[in-house]
Formats: C-alpha cells, sequence, structure tokens
C-alpha cells in the first residue's frame, strides 16, 4: 500500500484486494493421461529405437501410439435374417431371408 507501505495481495481475476497472503489449493495430481502415457513410452521405447534409422524409428512410434490409444472392440451384432419391408397397401410386414418366411408381425427377437 504505498499511503502506508504494507504489503497486500491483488487478485487480477476477482479485483480483489488483501492484507493477508492468500491460500493457495495444493495441485491435485492426475493420472498421466492419453499423452502423458504415449510420452512415457515414447522415452521408454523410441528414443533409444533412433539410432536404428528413420523406418524402425517412425514404426516404433506408431506402435506407441496404438497401444497407449485403445479404442474398445465393439460388440458384434447379433445375426438376424428377418428384414423389415412394406406391402403396397403401406403395411408393415417382416421377411426371412433365410428361410423364406414372412409374417405381420415383428420376429421375435
Amino acid at each position: 500500500d504505498p499511503g502506508s507501505g504494507k504489503l497486500y495481495y491483488y487478485n487480477a481475476a476477482t479485483r480483489e484486494t488483501r492484507w493477508e497472503k492468500p491460500v493457495v489449493p495444493p495441485r491435485v495430481e492426475e493420472g498421466p493421461g492419453v499423452f502423458g502415457r504415449f510420452f512415457k513410452k515414447m522415452q521408454e521405447n523410441v528414443i533409444p529405437d533412433v539410432s536404428k534409422g528413420a523406418t524402425s524409428f517412425f514404426t516404433t512410434v506408431r506402435d506407441v501410439a496404438k497401444s497407449v490409444v485403445t479404442t474398445p472392440p465393439r460388440p458384434a451384432a447379433a445375426h438376424n435374417p428377418w428384414e423389415q419391408h412394406y406391402a403396397p397397401d403401406g403395411r408393415k410386414y417382416w421377411w426371412n431371408t433365410e428361410t423364406g418366411e414372412s409374417s405381420w408381425g415383428p420376429p421375435p427377437q
């Protein structure tokens, strides 16, 4: 404070001033996330591989990226031979592509 010479603290975001030093909350460490895992694996696997040449280097980078970013496999769709169609009068019917059977009502699941 220019008038008293006493130290004060100013928060630019809130424009608040105070005499006491603000308490900074401890930083919460998060998991490494996808980029952290990628860079860690890069350090472990790629850096030693640089001496093997560019092709080996980029192959290793690709493999590291694939190992870090994984997409869970999608469950296979259940096989259903029934197709929905419309009769000339607009009514729905179902036709079995394997047996040739047709039905006005929905087929059993």
